[in-house]
């Protein structure tokens, strides 16, 4: 999702059917947004406004979750990311 004409924008918008128990979960790092990495910005700016579609729009269906880790990179925030997905996900403790 490294720009705003991302499928996901437009699935979101017109997609007016309900969501069958999806979950999403979205794990970001503060350093995607302010590291010198102009790849990982573009990436966390528009996984933020996807975020903001999905709690402006709530669509009917969606459990949705998102966190941002504070100190990790792109690469070393990997482990607590996947960890925050099986947590959300599958409800693995």
């Amino acid at each position: 999702m490294l720009h705003d004409r991302s499928t996901i924008f437009t699935g979101l918008r017109t997609n007016h059917a309900p969501f069958a128990d999806v979950t999403c979960h979205v794990t970001l790092t503060d350093k995607e947004f302010t590291g010198r990495a102009a790849a990982f910005r573009d990436l966390a700016q528009h996984t933020a406004a996807l975020i903001n579609e999905i709690i402006t729009t709530r669509p009917v269906g969606l459990k949705f979750s998102a966190r941002i880790l504070t100190g990790e990179t792109h690469a070393s925030g990997f482990t607590q990311a996947f960890h925050d997905f099986l947590r959300s996900c599958y409800f693995i403790g």
